[in-house]
């Protein structure tokens, strides 16, 4: 999708270095970001500085951004990637630990959470263990592929299926204690 001419304006201002345009463009995303970044983590205080992390990664690498890329879905990506990154940086010994923990077995269960409401399953998922929440959302929020999680968390696709089941079953017990009806 090809950015509006607006758009493109801010982009170019931007690639320019000038500051007011790098303003209107951390006021205009910002709250379309930060939500990504708080489903990574179970912090609002390290929500804030992925955020920051990411415009400071956007800023520099926003002249990289072509015409008639969508902003908004580059901006996404680079939230997303740092985001990881933050979080393999804050606990990277554990993550590996975990990942060797959890890549025994797989469950294969269907979701049953859809007529929740947001609020209630974005409650439930920063619930689940860093792992399980960082494929869950990589997965079924941010529609990656399974060869893309296990590259980017460094683990095997099966690892990446396991924990996503493992995920779904966790958000299954949490929504079934909020309501008992959910199972019925």
């Amino acid at each position: 999708m090809k950015a509006d001419a607006e758009t493109i304006q801010l982009i170019e201002a931007c690639k320019a270095k000038k500051r007011k345009a790098y303003k209107e463009l951390y006021d205009r995303y910002a709250p379309v970001l930060y939500p990504i970044c708080l489903r990574y983590t179970h912090s609002r205080e390290d929500a804030n500085d992925i955020l920051h992390d990411t415009f400071i990664k956007i800023f520099d690498k926003i002249r990289t951004i072509k015409d008639n890329e969508n902003l908004t879905a580059w901006m996404r990506r680079v939230t997303v990637n740092t985001a990881l990154d933050f979080l393999r940086a804050k606990a990277e010994t554990t993550l590996s630990l975990e990942i060797e923990q959890e890549a025994s077995s797989q469950i294969e269960t269907p979701p049953t959470y859809s007529r929740h409401d947001i609020q209630i399953i974005m409650q439930a998922i920063s619930q689940l263990p860093d792992l399980r929440r960082i494929i869950f959302n990589m997965r079924e929020i941010e529609g990656y592929e399974y060869a893309d999680i296990a590259q980017r968390l460094n683990i095997t696709e099966s690892a990446a299926r396991v924990n996503l089941n493992r995920a779904k079953q966790q958000l299954r017990d949490i929504l079934t204690e909020i309501d008992p009806q959910i199972d019925q």
